[in-house]
C-alpha cells in the first residue's frame, strides 16, 4: 500500500464516516477454553482485524483514551490513564480487613459478564456516548466502526461465507477496551445512585468521606455490601435492569478456584537451592518470600508518588497521614538517641561529633518528605532492583560450574546435569536418606554388584 492511498482512506473517513467495508473484513479464530471442548461456550473467539482499520482504530483510540479520566468512575480500573488494575486488590484489601477488625462483616460478591464484549448492544453504546456528551460526529464514526465489519470464522485455517453484525464489540479490536468502559460506567452510576436511595450500603472510610459499594476492572466486578438481605436483592433487580438494557448478562459459573486436593510429593532439592541464582548453584527461580516483599516495595514507592490517586486516598483516609498528627507541627525538633552501653573514652570524641552531626540535619514540618531510590543512578525505584538487593543480602559459596548452563543441550537435560551435580538424582539410595525406609534394598537392579548410588549408576555400574 502507497501513502497516498492510505491517506485518502483517512480522509474519506473523517469526512463521510464510512470505512470500506471491504476495508474491515475480519477473520474469528477460536482459541480452546478447556481441553476436551463439547459446545461453543468451550471456544474464545479472537478477532483478526485488518491492518488498515487497525491503524485508523488505533488513531481513534489514542484520542478516546485522553478524556477517559474524566468520564470513568474512579471504581473501574481497566485501560484508564493513571490508573492500575492492582488498585483495586489493595482497596478490597483494606475493606476486608475493616470487616474483619470491626466484627461486623459484610458481603463480597464477585461478578462477571457473560460473553462480555460479545453481548453489548450498539444502540445501548451509542445512548451512553450521547449522555457523555460526545459530539454527533464521533458517535457517528464509533457506530461505523463498530457495525460494518464483515466476519468470517476461521474453521480448519478456512474462512467461511462473510456476515455482518448486530451487536458487541470485537476483542482485538483496538478501540473496544475504551467503548467497554463507556458501556459499564452505566452501572457504576447506577449503583452509585442506589447508594443516595439508600437501596444498597457498602463501605465507607474517612467519616464518609469515600463510600465504596464496588471495583470494577474491564469485565469484572466485585460489590461490597452490607450484612442485609435486602441490599443483595436490591442489587440482583438493578443487575437484572442493567441486563435488559445492555445485553450484559451476569455468568454465576466462573467464581470456583481449584479442586480442592492437595497432593503431597517428594521434593529432592530444598526450595531454598531451587531458589539462588544459577551462578550461585540453584534454578534462579527466586524466593516467593522475596517477591511479595518486592511488590509490597512497589506499593509504598507509589504511595509516595501518586498523591491523586484513588486508592491512596482511601488508605489516607483510614490511617491518616503524617501531616494530620499535631506532633509533627513544632519544628523545634532534637535528636534523642541512647546508647546501649556506656561509652569507652576513646569512644566520647566520635560520639560527640556524630551528635553534632545529626543536629545540623533540620526536620522541617512546611514541606513533604520525598522518596528517591539510591540504588539506582535515577533514584527512581524498579522491581528489578529491589529483587537484586534483597538477593545480594545472602552470600551463597556454592558456586556453580561455568559450562553448566552453556550446554547446546534441552532444558530438561540442563536440569538432569544440574540435578548430578548437586547430588539429587532419585536413585535408590538418595530417596533412602529422603525418609522412603521401605526400601530396604539398596542393591542396583543392574548390576546387583554394589548400592544404587550416583557414582555408582553413572560411572561404574
Amino acid at each position: 500500500m502507497i501513502k497516498d492511498d492510505f491517506m485518502k482512506f483517512m480522509e474519506d473517513f473523517h469526512k463521510d464516516g464510512k470505512v470500506v467495508r471491504d476495508l474491515n473484513r475480519t477473520f474469528i479464530a477460536l482459541i480452546l477454553k478447556v481441553g476436551n471442548p463439547v459446545s461453543m461456550k468451550d471456544f474464545r473467539p479472537i478477532s483478526l482485524v485488518s491492518a488498515m482499520y487497525k491503524v485508523l482504530a488505533k488513531f481513534l483510540a489514542n484520542r478516546l483514551r485522553k478524556v477517559m479520566n474524566s468520564i470513568i468512575g474512579e471504581s473501574q480500573m481497566a485501560f484508564v490513564k493513571e490508573r492500575q488494575i492492582s488498585d483495586s486488590l489493595i482497596i478490597a484489601e483494606e475493606i476486608v480487613h475493616k470487616w474483619k477488625n470491626d466484627k461486623e462483616g459484610g458481603n463480597l460478591v464477585k461478578l462477571d459478564f457473560e460473553k462480555a464484549y460479545d453481548s453489548v448492544d450498539n444502540g445501548f453504546l451509542d445512548s451512553m456516548m450521547e449522555g457523555m456528551s460526545f459530539g454527533s460526529k464521533w458517535r457517528v464514526w464509533m457506530k461505523e466502526c463498530i457495525s460494518s465489519p464483515l466476519m468470517s470464522v476461521l474453521v480448519n485455517g478456512s474462512p467461511t461465507p462473510q456476515f455482518g453484525v448486530q451487536k458487541g464489540l470485537r476483542q482485538g479490536d483496538p478501540l473496544s477496551p475504551f467503548l467497554f468502559n463507556i458501556v459499564v460506567e452505566r452501572l457504576n452510576r447506577v449503583l452509585l445512585k442506589a447508594v443516595n436511595l439508600d437501596l444498597i450500603k457498602g463501605e465507607s472510610f474517612g467519616n464518609n468521606v469515600v463510600h465504596i459499594t464496588h471495583l470494577q476492572f474491564a469485565d469484572d466486578t466485585i460489590l461490597f455490601l452490607k450484612l442485609k438481605v435486602e441490599y443483595i436483592l436490591n442489587a440482583k433487580r438493578i443487575l437484572c435492569c442493567l441486563e435488559l438494557a445492555s445485553g450484559l448478562k451476569i455468568n454465576f459459573h466462573k467464581s470456583c478456584l481449584g479442586d480442592g486436593v492437595v497432593k503431597l510429593k517428594l521434593h529432592a532439592v530444598s526450595w531454598g537451592e531451587v531458589c539462588k541464582r544459577k551462578g550461585n548453584g540453584g534454578l534462579g527461580i527466586g524466593r516467593i518470600l522475596d517477591k511479595n516483599k518486592t511488590m509490597l516495595a512497589k506499593w509504598i514507592w507509589r504511595f509516595g508518588k501518586e498523591d491523586k490517586a484513588f486508592w491512596r486516598r482511601v488508605i489516607c483516609l483510614k490511617y491518616g497521614e503524617v501531616q494530620d498528627f499535631g506532633i509533627w507541627i513544632d519544628s523545634n525538633w532534637v535528636w534523642q538517641i541512647p546508647t546501649r552501653r556506656p561509652l569507652f573514652n576513646w569512644e566520647c570524641d566520635q560520639w560527640r561529633m556524630f551528635t553534632t552531626f545529626l543536629n545540623c540535619i533540620k526536620i522541617r514540618s512546611c514541606c513533604s518528605d520525598s522518596m528517591a531510590w539510591l540504588p539506582n543512578a535515577n533514584d527512581i525505584f524498579s522491581v528489578g532492583s529491589f529483587r537484586r538487593t534483597l538477593e545480594d543480602r545472602f552470600i551463597f559459596p556454592d558456586i556453580a560450574p561455568n559450562n553448566l548452563w552453556k550446554a547446546i543441550c534441552p532444558p530438561k537435560i540442563e536440569i538432569f546435569m544440574w540435578q548430578l551435580w548437586k547430588g539429587r538424582v532419585l536413585v535408590r539410595e538418595v530417596m533412602y536418606r529422603l525418609g522412603m525406609d521401605f526400601l530396604t534394598n539398596l542393591e542396583c537392579p543392574l548390576c546387583r554388584e554394589d548400592n544404587e548410588t550416583i557414582d555408582h549408576l553413572f560411572l561404574r555400574c
